[in-house]
């Protein structure tokens, strides 16, 4: 997996279906430990609900539903799946029940848990995770000017400088792009540049906020 969509924050929202209160908490960047000490978090909060029902998706192998005492389906399944459609990992979304005394059936129970769902995640924001390299790049003053305007051209990203008698630059790029990235500092500087790898792994990208 290269790229991560997840919830970017932590997120409530809520809807009313027929007097039923659906309160919707939605929480990203988890692990499946904090997904889990997230839902038992809500479960306090709310220890009257009729129901605390949650989905989350960690990665396509780590995944848990619960429908929390609704009609079997009616609830943690129907939640699971607007995770997954919305192409969301490391994500939980629990959806609270308060009983306005109206029974919804189970269409109606599926509709109102899809519903809060689609409603929580489309009121967040969410953002993406790829695995990034971070390449440190040192050069000459007049060199370094023609790195940015290269690193804008080509669309790297620059996340941290250092200025001394050199310049010391670090960029993220994909990992696919690492020889054209050196190729390119390289052919721009004449040799002149010093370019290193200086760690790697999964990486918030600004660039790459989506909502």
């Amino acid at each position: 997996m290269n790229e991560i969509t997840f919830v970017n924050g932590t997120y409530r929202s809520e809807i009313t279906v027929k007097k039923s209160r659906f309160i919707c908490s939605l929480k990203g960047d988890v692990t499946k430990e904090e997904a889990e000490a997230f839902i038992q978090s809500i479960k306090k909060e709310f220890p009257d609900a009729r129901h605390n029902c949650f989905a989350y998706v960690i990665d396509e192998n780590t995944f848990r539903y619960s429908d929390d005492g609704e009609p079997q389906g009616t609830a943690g399944i129907p939640m699971l799946e607007v995770i997954k459609r919305k192409g969301l990992s490391q994500s939980v979304l629990v959806v609270t029940r308060y009983f306005g005394g109206i029974l919804l059936g189970a269409p109606g129970l599926v509709s109102a848990y899809t519903d809060c769902a689609v409603n929580g995640i489309e009121s967040a924001k969410l953002a993406k995770k790829a695995y990034m390299l971070y390449m440190e790049v040192t050069a000459t003053y007049q060199d370094n000017a023609n790195i940015e305007a290269l690193a804008r051209k080509k669309g790297y990203i620059k996340v941290d400088t250092v200025y001394e008698d050199v310049v010391k630059s670090t960029y993220i790029i994909e990992k696919d792009k690492k020889d054209a990235f050196v190729t390119d500092i390289t052919e721009i500087t004449k040799g002149k540049s010093q370019t290193e790898l200086i760690k790697e792994g999964y990486t918030v990208i600004p660039s790459k906020e989506i909502q």
